[in-house]
């Protein structure tokens, strides 16, 4: 059993790799465009996934003070409305996603920071993996992290300041925690 995804897709199949939980269901995969070692592919502890819920929840008159009948609500919802609908603000640098995977501890999905995982070798290792990506993969979010690249090409500096200031910025927080 292979299992494919591209995008976020690509993320999911890898955190597969990852958990503890999909062990022994496929032996290989492909993940395009996206890891589980993409900042965007998961909540981090400290990105408060919960508010985020109840967030959404509150917009569509879902309950909040039962997480079961919240999901439950939530779930109920067209895909299409919670996408266009859903009105959350988000910080900077999660693209608003709010709904990727929660580290969330022993004997969870995914136990623990992916790097940290791999780091101390405790994954699906059996499991084979091509990765890779599409050339301009994630373009479309360059005009919103740098709304100059509208006025034409950079030069090699302007690139390396963009990339500094409007982007490793952003994100490096997500790491250090």
């Amino acid at each position: 059993v292979t299992i494919f995804g591209q995008s976020a897709g690509g993320a999911s199949v890898s955190h597969h790799i990852m958990s503890p939980h999909s062990e022994g269901l496929f032996h290989n995969v492909i993940a395009e465009s996206g890891t589980d070692m993409n900042f965007w592919s998961l909540n981090y502890p400290q990105s408060d996934p919960v508010n985020y819920t109840i967030q959404v929840a509150e917009r569509f008159d879902c309950p909040t003070d039962d997480s079961l009948a919240m999901v439950d609500c939530l779930r109920g919802l067209e895909q299409w409305e919670l996408r266009n609908k859903s009105g959350v603000t988000c910080s900077p640098g999660h693209f608003c996603l709010g709904h990727q995977p929660v580290v969330d501890g022993p004997g969870g999905f995914i136990p623990d920071m992916p790097y940290l995982l791999r780091e101390r070798g405790e994954f699906n290792q059996d499991i084979k993996l091509m990765s890779g990506f599409l050339s301009d993969d994630g373009s479309f979010y360059t005009v919103a992290f740098i709304p100059e690249s509208m006025e034409g090409g950079f030069t090699r500096e302007e690139f390396h300041y963009y990339l500094q200031n409007n982007l490793l910025n952003m994100w490096a927080p997500s790491f250090d925690e």
